[in-house]
């Protein structure tokens, strides 16, 4: 899908890619409780502290320009009608299970972030970071 019209309509159509994919925009975005909050949050404040406030402001801005062009696309998927049919196959138990690992992933790491980051400083100590 190439333009921003292949998806008006996909929210009502196929609910469950429609809000999975939502969800993946928002935690682009950085809304809580998504992993991208969590995300832009360490990024942002390392920044801080290393004393980088023009950068962090400069990422600020652009974290909320983005939100315009992230939203943009959910508002067409669930505000705008079909213009010509869009077929997914969702009958794939594949695509159904990556899309759902993908989904929990994103909310345990904004959610319950503790667990995985007791993972990735694990995995950092052992690497010799």
């Amino acid at each position: 899908y190439e333009e921003l019209e292949d998806y008006a309509g996909i929210g009502f159509k196929y609910p469950w890619i429609g809000a999975t994919f939502s969800l993946f925009l928002l935690s682009l975005a950085g809304f809580p409780p998504t992993g991208g909050f969590l995300a832009k949050f360490y990024v942002f404040s390392a920044a801080v502290n290393k004393g980088h406030i023009s950068i962090v402001i400069i990422g600020v801005i652009a974290s909320l320009i983005s939100v315009y062009y992230y939203l943009r696309v959910v508002v067409y998927m669930y505000m705008r009608e079909e213009t010509h049919p869009v077929d997914i196959h969702t009958d794939n138990p594949a695509l159904l299970m990556v899309l759902f690992l993908c989904l929990y992933g994103v909310l345990q790491m904004g959610i319950f972030p503790g667990n995985i980051l007791i993972l990735i400083k694990h995995l950092a100590l052992t690497l010799g970071f």
